[in-house]
């Protein structure tokens, strides 16, 4: 009666490991992986219920190259947006001077160069967040990786003192 007993307690227990572990499992790699949130010309990033930034992101994938060299990327392009953007006002700005000044004799080129210079601006920033979407969808790729773990089993294996129950996980 004791045997059964033990058996029927070992059973339960094995049931409720095996009925916890996917949960535990699923919850630890919602935790490891960073979401992204799209706005209306951005993105956000979080890692749980934190927001992360470009600093952050390169800490968190520091230990995954092809990620951190699309941050890499991606920071490239954010400097040579910004300074095209500058150029861009700087052109379009002394050109409208100019043309308050003296009139619109010869100031369209610069004008010109100054819209393309932003058009350009804007393409490299959607650029950044292409390549920081691409880099943290690979980290999450190896973070589901990674977590993967085997499922729990119970078999009938044999001991030193007969028959017994062998519960891996």
């Amino acid at each position: 009666m004791r045997l059964v007993l033990a058996i029927i307690v070992i059973l339960l227990l094995c049931g409720a490991i095996g009925a916890v572990a996917p949960c535990h499992a699923q919850t630890e790699t919602q935790a490891d992986t960073i979401s992204i949130v799209y706005n209306y010309r951005t993105c956000d990033y979080y890692l749980g219920y934190n927001q992360i930034g470009s600093l952050g992101l390169r800490r968190i994938m520091r230990d995954y190259p092809e990620a951190t060299s699309l941050l890499t990327k991606a920071d490239a392009c954010r400097v040579t947006s910004s300074f095209l953007m500058v150029a861009s006002g700087a052109c379009i700005g002394l050109s409208m001077e100019s043309a308050f000044r003296t009139g619109w004799d010869n100031e369209t080129a610069s004008m010109v160069a100054g819209v393309v210079l932003a058009a350009i601006s804007f393409d490299l920033d959607q650029r950044v967040y292409k390549h920081r979407n691409t880099a943290v969808k690979i980290f999450n790729n190896q973070q589901m990786l990674r977590s993967e773990k085997p499922p729990a089993t119970v078999k009938l294996g044999f001991t030193g003192q007969g028959v017994g129950l062998v519960v891996t996980f």
